[in-house]
C-alpha cells in the first residue's frame, strides 16, 4: 500500500470517528429538546421523555465503544506507516512496542514518580542513538478515592518517561526536579542532601538531592542546566535522577507522543514534522545532557 493509499485510509476512518461523534452527541440533544418541548407536547410529552431517558445512555455507550474501536484502528495504522519508518531512520536498533510501556514496578524501580492506584502505560520504544541505548514510553498515573458520587481522580503524572544507558556507573543517586513537581517519588528511600549550586536561577525553579553531593557536581554542568531548563519551560514539569548506568528523566505532555490526531484532517507534513519533533526530545536530551561524554 503506497502513502496516498495509507492517507486515504486515515482521512476515511477520521470522517467515521466524526460521524460516531455526532451519533454520540445526538441523544443528548434529542433529550434537551424534548425537555423544552415537553409542555407543548400535552400527554406524549412523558413518553417521549421516557424513551429518550433510555436511548441516551445506550446510545452514548454504543457511540462511546465505536469511537475507541475507530481510533484504535487509526493510531495502529498510523504508527505503523509513518512513526516506524522515520523512528528507523532516525534512530539505530528500533524495537517498538504499541500495546505495551513501562510495568509498574519498572516506574517504581526508578523512584521519580509517585503511584496512585491507577497506572496506565503503552508505546515503549527502545532504539540507539549515537551509541547510547533508551527506551521511552507514554505513562499515565492517578489516585482515584471514593466512589459514586463522592469519587475523585487526581492525576498524578501524566506524560513521557525516558530510561537512558551510561557506561559509567559510579554516580550515585542524583534527583533533580521542578519545585512545582507536586507527585514526586521517594528515590526509593535512599538518604539525599539538599544541593544548592552556583546558579541561584537554577536553585529557584529546581530542587537537588544527591546522597554524595560531589555527584551532583559533576553531572550538573552549565549545559545540563541549560537543558533542564528549557525541557521545563517547554513541558512545566520536569524530573530527572541519575542512578549508576542509568538516567531516568520524566517530562509532562499534553497528550501522547507519537500519536496521531484522529479529530483532525490528515495533513502529511504537519504530521511528518510532529514525529520528528517527538524524536528531537530524544536526540536533545543525549546532546545536551551530554550522555555520550558520560560513556
Amino acid at each position: 500500500m503506497d502513502t496516498m493509499q495509507i492517507v486515504n485510509q486515515l482521512d476515511g476512518l477520521h470522517k467515521k470517528y466524526r460521524q460516531a461523534m455526532y451519533l454520540f452527541a445526538a441523544p443528548v440533544v434529542l433529550l434537551v429538546i424534548a425537555y423544552i418541548g415537553a409542555p407543548g407536547m400535552g400527554a406524549m410529552a412523558g413518553t417521549v421523555v421516557a424513551v429518550l431517558m433510555f436511548a441516551v445512555p445506550v446510545g452514548t455507550i454504543y457511540a462511546s465503544g465505536r469511537m475507541s474501536k475507530i481510533n484504535k484502528e487509526y493510531q495502529m495504522i498510523y504508527k505503523n506507516a509513518f512513526v516506524v519508518s522515520i523512528l528507523n531512520k532516525t534512530f539505530s536498533d528500533v524495537q517498538v512496542n504499541w500495546e505495551c510501556g513501562f510495568t509498574r514496578q519498572n516506574v517504581e524501580q526508578m523512584g521519580l514518580l509517585k503511584l496512585g492506584n491507577r497506572f496506565d502505560s503503552e508505546d515503549l520504544i527502545h532504539g540507539a542513538y549515537e551509541g547510547v541505548s533508551f527506551d521511552q514510553a507514554d505513562v499515565t498515573i492517578k489516585n482515584v478515592t471514593g466512589s459514586g458520587k463522592n469519587r475523585h481522580t487526581t492525576t498524578y503524572f501524566k506524560g513521557r518517561v525516558f530510561v537512558f544507558d551510561l557506561q559509567k556507573s559510579d554516580i550515585r543517586s542524583v534527583g533533580i526536579r521542578s519545585k512545582n513537581f507536586q507527585y514526586y517519588g521517594n528515590l526509593n528511600g535512599f538518604h539525599h542532601e539538599n544541593v544548592k549550586l552556583e546558579s541561584e536561577a537554577f536553585n529557584r525553579e529546581f530542587k537537588v538531592l544527591a546522597t554524595y553531593p560531589v555527584d551532583a557536581f559533576y553531572v550538573l554542568t552549565p549545559q545540563t542546566m541549560e537543558c533542564v531548563t528549557d525541557l521545563y519551560r517547554r513541558a512545566g514539569n520536569v524530573a530527572l535522577r541519575y542512578l549508576g548506568s542509568k538516567l531516568y528523566v520524566a517530562v509532562n505532555t499534553t497528550g501522547n507522543a507519537f500519536d496521531g490526531d484522529i479529530k483532525k484532517p490528515f495533513v502529511y507534513v504537519d504530521e511528518i514534522n510532529k514525529i520528528k519533533n517527538d524524536c528531537a526530545v530524544i536526540m536533545d536530551i543525549i546532546h545536551r545532557l551530554r550522555i555520550t561524554d558520560a560513556q
